[in-house]
């Protein structure tokens, strides 16, 4: 979701030009905040940052409760009709 929002991968870019670099900043790091959207509501990036915790403890406890923390955002949509 955060690749979705930013445009980029959180850990991307020249700043983590390796793959051990880039493994070490998602273990390490805090997540980057996304700064070139400012048409993101506020507690969407709240739920962001939520799903991607470092502390497990911290995250959704499960898909269901992070369906219902994006439920404000979303709305009916004909799955039929958007796979055919």
């Amino acid at each position: 979701m955060y690749k979705l929002l930013a445009g980029h991968p959180p850990y991307g870019g020249g700043h983590h030009p390796t793959w051990g670099a880039k493994l070490a900043a998602h273990v390490m790091e805090p997540l980057p905040a996304i700064t070139n959207r400012t048409d993101i509501p506020a507690d969407v990036l709240a739920v962001v940052e939520r799903m991607t915790a470092k502390d497990r403890d911290h995250r959704y406890a499960s898909p269901a409760k992070l369906a219902e923390a994006l439920k404000p955002w979303s709305k009916p949509a004909n799955v039929r009709a958007l796979v055919n």
